[in-house]
């Protein structure tokens, strides 16, 4: 009995078999991810907050859009145009940080 109840503990793993991969997250990717999640927070933070609501409301919260048409006072059509003004400043404000962080 002793005989087989320690063949049966031992477990033997072939070697030529790869090891699994990691499944855990990549540190430098989630680094990077949180660094532009700030970067972006900070310049809708510069935005108005007429801007910083259709912005938030749509990218951030995922609302619907005529949930956001209701908020705003406004129909589909004129929401598309705020939404893209809104993007076009934020777009700038971007380009701008961007800018000023090559100079230094």
């Amino acid at each position: 009995m002793e005989h087989f109840r320690h063949k049966s503990r031992m477990v033997q793993f072939d070697q030529n078999v790869p090891e699994p991969p990691d499944m855990r997250a990549d540190l430098e990717t989630t680094l990077v991810a949180e660094e532009n999640g700030s970067r972006v927070r900070s310049v809708v933070a510069e935005l108005s907050p007429k801007d910083q609501r259709i912005l938030k409301a749509l990218f951030f919260e995922e609302q619907e859009k005529d949930t956001i048409c209701r908020e705003f006072g406004v129909t589909r059509g004129h929401l598309r145009v705020l939404l893209h003004r809104a993007a076009q400043r934020f777009r700038r404000l971007t380009a701008l940080r961007e800018a000023a962080s090559v100079e230094l």
